[in-house]
């Protein structure tokens, strides 16, 4: 994977949860319109924390090839 494309991907992904998590209102958390964005936030951060894991195991496996 390309660093740039690593980036770019990463940064999406960061910008999508903390929209949703903008989104998100605080003062009624179990209201029905805060369910898309409670989930579209923890999809977007869990895509970040898979980003990081592939980015680790390829530096990872570039090491052990060498």
């Amino acid at each position: 994977m390309n660093k740039v494309l690593f980036f770019v991907l990463l940064t999406a992904a960061l910008v999508l949860g903390g929209y949703n998590l903008y989104l998100i209102d605080y003062s009624d958390l179990f209201a029905d319109k805060n369910f898309v964005a409670s989930v579209s936030a923890i999809a977007a951060l869990a895509a970040a924390v898979l980003l990081v894991i592939l980015f680790l195991s390829k530096k990872i496996e570039e090491k052990t090839k060498h």
